[in-house]
């Protein structure tokens, strides 16, 4: 993000590009499985979405 007033840019993914990002979702995904998913509930993982979208805003 830009400093206000700063320079901004504006990118957009090639359609291999998505494909890429998507395929690395798919790994970054799987790497983090053990860690939350596999260890967490559905309750606790809604809990968590409150949280980002609280730290996001």
């Amino acid at each position: 993000m830009a400093p206000a007033g700063g320079p901004g840019h504006c990118v957009e993914l090639t359609a291999q590009g998505r494909a890429l990002f998507a395929e690395a979702d798919a790994t970054r995904r799987a790497a983090l499985a053990p860690v939350f998913t596999d260890r967490l509930d559905a309750a606790d993982i809604a809990a968590l979405g409150t949280v980002w979208r609280k730290l996001k805003a």
